[in-house]
């Protein structure tokens, strides 16, 4: 807060003053007095606004006076509108709207001309992340006011900062710079904060136009850089920047929760400069008082060179129109009231000042005519904004209080919130570690990409590269095709991947140095599977022929799976003695192909007999031989033998020129009854007898005549199920005859004719 003093007095001279003694009735002195009055203009500018609600209108006020002498011409007001703000319109229309800022041609402002006007605007909707943000409004005013003298020894040097969050929110970047005309003759200090905590300090000594960048990985909270300006420079200016996240995580606990940005004193002491900050809320008490700078921590510490904002606000919540309304705000004992500066309002109105020690000051809104907050609720509300300074010698430990009173007509008073500043050590040490980087001293983590990637037919792979002590690491696609999933990740998945060579990068970056590491990824496709050349089927215990395949780098596996490798070669002579599947494949550019089965056919020496009821099977051969108790069976040459007897059987086999036997079997003949059977019957000569029975042992077979009478008895050995017995009947007469046999407890008869 700072006026220039535009009025000198030049008799008595400096430090000098007369004495006189009025005390005598009718007694006179003629004392002369003079004052130089300078030709200036001095410009001051205002901001506030009555409140940050998502998805209402607010109103903001600028005030603009001119406190010099003399008229100011070409005045421009530029107002800069933070994030989640929009302006609407203006009383005064912006000439100029560049992304936040709004410029207004004011022009004329004569001496001692004090004006306001009003813009409406809306805090946006849609996002609950941002309750808790700070949004701060700033003001400046030009031309700079004509009225302060330039010293012989004032600097030329001038630190400005500024702040800015980059690369998808991950990075704070803040710069100090020299802006002024001249080198810096001595260094100057500088402190960053994350919310209240000092994480860094240091000093700079910057040539004109050099600047120095300073980089941190950004975090929910508040940070802001302040710098000391350079000794002997004009006006009151403290370089600061703050810089918030764009969202407040929820339930974020209090150390990781963003503090106000107005929790510590904005750069807006000199008059041509105001900063006004207010929370984004969803309710609020409508009769309520802030502070600027509110101070750290729950006990509100600031600075003893702090000026104090006050920004008192009231609602008409009744339910008629108010026509006059009266702020009452009694001053603390610890403030400079002859510093009180009245900054805007939201509707016209005269103050007074009274008292002494601590001083009262009144606020009257006459005739304001504030309708009520259920006829209209947007224009039930109304502000006023002051600034004071603190008495300078405020000690550590002083606490500052401060409560205004809300009168609406002849109502009782409404008591807004106390404010409560203390004066206090502002520096707090971090609860966690934090690093600032500080850009060209610190120097990025080497990148390390990894080891190449080579891709057999699968369009997937995991990156993994280093994860960097120092800057930020991001993958970059240089050529080829692929997708990277979470390029900020150190390990990240690549999907996607193109046939051929992909070209990746791992670059880790502070600041604007960078370190860089390639990678490459060769996708290919798999290669077919090799052609098989298989020799026919081969005879166990003969040497066996090689097996070939056609084919780069092949390999001769047990299983499919690829567990059991076995050889590697194109040309494999295998050492089984049974039928058996090998599996090849080939490889081509380190991918394995498919595999190719390789049957190599064993003739066995043994064969198996299967039977399905009384018939016998061999298996598939060439040719074959059925053997009954080890003796030939004539004409027993096929794959299937009906077993006519019980006992055992075996076959022989030829197969491509492969011998096989089979084992004996013993097989039963499966008979539900015996069978006796004559033929030819008639008959002239010889008849066969044939008789199927599961008895074995001795046989009678006797042959008799219509009157019983015995003409032929044979006995024969029966060994097996079928009995075949030749009868020579050329000697019978021609006639009817009947045939028994017997054997063991079993009689059997049939007809015959002899002719």
């Amino acid at each position: 807060m700072s006026r220039t003093k535009i009025i000198d007095q030049v008799y008595p001279g400096a430090n000098q003053s007369f004495t006189t003694d009025i005390s005598e009735s009718g007694k006179s002195q003629h004392l002369n007095f003079a004052n130089q009055v300078k030709e200036c203009s001095q410009l001051t500018v205002d901001i506030a606004a009555d409140r940050r609600r998502r998805c209402f209108r607010s109103k903001t006020t600028v005030t603009y006076t001119n406190e010099g002498t003399a008229d100011a011409q070409d005045v421009k007001i530029k107002v800069l509108y933070p994030k989640y703000v929009v302006p609407i319109s203006s009383e005064v229309p912006w000439t100029a709207k560049r992304d936040s800022a709004l410029v207004f041609d004011i022009g004329l402002v004569r001496a001692g001309e004090r004006k306001s006007f009003v813009i409406t605007d809306s805090t946006i909707c849609g996002n609950e992340s941002i309750r808790g943000l700070s949004q701060c409004i700033q003001a400046f005013i030009t031309p700079k006011s004509t009225c302060v003298v330039p010293s012989d020894n004032r600097a030329y040097a001038s630190v400005a900062v500024a702040g800015s969050i980059t690369n998808q929110e991950q990075t704070v970047t803040f710069s100090i710079a020299n802006q002024g005309t001249e080198d810096m003759s001595d260094s100057t200090s500088y402190r960053v904060f994350a919310n209240a905590a000092l994480i860094k300090e240091g000093k700079v000594m910057l040539s004109q136009g050099e600047h120095v960048t300073l980089e941190l990985p950004a975090q929910s909270v508040t940070y802001r850089l302040e710098a000391d300006q350079v000794a002997d420079h004009p006006g009151k200016s403290r370089p600061t920047a703050s810089i918030q996240p764009s969202s407040v995580p929820g339930g974020a606990d209090s150390i990781v929760v963003p503090t106000p940005i107005d929790a510590f004193y904005q750069d807006d002491a000199d008059v041509d400069t105001d900063v006004s900050c207010l929370t984004i809320i969803d309710s609020y008490d409508p009769n309520d008082k802030q502070v600027s700078p509110q101070g750290i921590t729950s006990r509100r510490y600031i600075k003893a060179e702090d000026d104090l904002k006050y920004l008192i606000r009231f609602q008409n919540t009744g339910t008629d129109v108010a026509y006059n309304v009266v702020v009452e705000d009694t001053i603390s004992e610890h403030l400079d009231i002859s510093s009180l500066r009245i900054g805007s309002a939201s509707h016209p109105f005269t103050y007074t000042v009274s008292g002494k020690g601590r001083p009262v000051v009144t606020f009257t809104f006459k005739n304001i005519n504030l309708p009520d907050d259920k006829a209209d609720e947007p224009g039930s509300h109304g502000y006023i904004k002051f600034s004071i300074a603190q008495n300078p010698s405020n000690p550590d430990g002083t606490v500052i209080r401060n409560t205004a009173y809300n009168y609406f007509d002849y109502n009782s008073p409404i008591a807004t919130n106390e404010v409560v500043n203390i004066i206090g050590d502002t520096v707090l040490a971090s609860p966690v570690p934090l690093v600032v980087y500080e850009c060209g001293k610190d120097e990025p983590t080497p990148a390390q990409a990894g080891a190449a990637i080579q891709l057999c037919e699968t369009n997937q792979a995991v990156l993994q590269a280093n994860q960097p002590a120092k800057g930020r690491g991001r993958w970059k696609l240089l050529s080829g095709q692929a997708t990277i999933v979470n390029p900020e990740s150190p390990t990240t998945a690549l999907q996607d991947i193109g046939y051929g060579e992909t070209l990746l990068e791992w670059s880790v970056t502070l600041c604007e140095a960078s370190s860089r590491s390639q990678l490459k990824v060769n996708r290919f496709a798999l290669p077919p599977a090799p052609g098989i050349t298989m020799p026919d089927i081969q005879c166990e215990g003969d040497q066996l022929l090689p097996v070939t395949a056609e084919g780069s780098n092949i390999a001769w596996y047990e299983d499919a799976a690829k567990q059991h490798r076995v050889f590697a070669g194109n040309s494999f002579i295998p050492t089984v003695s049974a039928t058996t599947t090998f599996y090849a494949t080939q490889t081509v550019n380190g991918c394995e192909s498919p595999v190719s089965a390789a049957v190599v056919r064993i003739h066995p020496n043994e064969v198996a007999v299967t039977a399905t009821k009384d018939t016998l099977i061999a298996p598939q051969a060439d040719s074959y031989q059925w053997f009954f108790e080890d003796q030939p069976l004539k004409g027993e040459t096929s794959q299937k033998l009906l077993a006519r007897n019980t006992g055992p059987y075996r076959v022989a086999t030829v197969t491509n020129g492969c011998e096989a036997q089979s084992k004996s079997v013993m097989h039963v003949v499966q008979l539900p009854t015996s069978i006796l059977k004559l033929s030819p019957n008639p008959t002239q000569d010889e008849l066969l007898v044939a008789f199927v029975s599961n008895a074995i042992g001795e046989a009678t077979i006797t042959v008799r005549d219509q009157l019983g009478r015995r003409v032929m008895r044979v006995q024969v050995r029966k060994a097996h199920t079928v009995l075949e017995q030749q009868l020579d009947m050329g000697s019978l007469a021609p006639g009817m005859y009947f045939l028994d046999i017997r054997i063991q407890q079993e009689v059997y008869k049939a007809k015959l004719v002899k002719l």
